[in-house]
């Protein structure tokens, strides 16, 4: 991770214009990291551990886009910061009343399972070498593989559009299921409609409670099998948080719910 240092993206969402598709989600980005800021938090936290690296940062740009034909087009957008990783979000499975003993067996299952996956799932290498450098006093940073950034553009992009609605799209930080109205057919009753939608604000197990609401705008707009819009995008989302329980030492795992009501 270094300034001028190369970088390719993809969407996470299509854009578009007037609920018609104009660049679909996996669109290719291209810009690179323009500066390094200093993380003085990290570096305190970091130093108390034994670690000396001297954390940043990184602030990235994007400039060009890659359109479905194959053209590039120029861009000019902000710099961004707040890189993260996605949250693939998915309601949880029914689960069974079991005594004490079989939810500490069912959890002891479950974290075998997770440990398995860090020999068995693809990418063991890069695996070992990260878990090597957390060994040492000093390792180099890097902006990791699905990394994601919210980035605004300064100049507005002229986009044509195509002559269908889209019919769904992948890759969404949030997502909540509602069932249709009885007027949109019994096939659309039985598959239900999926709403991709993102939050307008960080929201933390650590500061949150239940009882908090926060907001999310509709990513993709939602056609039924007529090709009708009834969910367009941009649509506000009010969500309501049921549960909320921070990290704590010693591996305790922070536990965090929130249901969406309209």
């Amino acid at each position: 991770m270094k300034t001028g240092e190369a970088l390719e993206g993809r969407l996470l969402y299509p854009i578009y214009v007037e609920n018609r598709i104009a660049l679909p989600a996996g669109t290719i980005l291209r810009g690179s990291v323009v500066q390094l800021d200093s993380d003085h938090s990290r570096r305190i936290h970091a130093r108390l551990r034994g670690d000396f690296t001297p954390f940043h940062t990184s602030v990235v740009q994007f400039n060009q886009v890659v359109l479905p034909d194959g053209t590039l087009q120029p861009i000019e957008s902000d710099r961004a910061t707040d890189g993260v990783a996605v949250l693939h979000l998915s309601p949880p499975p029914d689960q069974k009343k079991r005594s004490f003993l079989g939810d500490q067996l069912a959890q002891a299952k479950q974290e075998l399972k997770e440990t398995a996956a860090l020999f068995t799932t693809p990418g063991q290498g890069d695996r070992l070498v990260q878990f090597i450098y957390t060994q040492l006093p000093y390792h180099p940073q890097r902006i990791d593989a699905g990394t994601t950034w919210t980035v605004e553009l300064t100049r507005p992009l002229n986009l044509s559009v195509c002559d269908h609605p889209p019919m769904g799209s992948n890759g969404s930080a949030v997502a909540a299921k509602q069932k249709p109205d009885a007027a949109a057919g019994s096939a659309e009753q039985d598959k239900g409609w999926q709403l991709h939608a993102y939050l307008l604000r960080t929201v933390s197990s650590a500061q949150a409670k239940p009882g908090d609401t926060f907001q999310a705008y509709v990513a993709d707009p939602v056609f039924n099998s007529d090709h009708a819009l009834v969910v367009p995008q941009g649509s506000l989302m009010i969500g309501e948080i049921t549960q909320a329980k921070a990290a704590r030492s010693f591996g305790r795992r922070a536990s965090f719910g929130f249901d969406f009501e309209n």
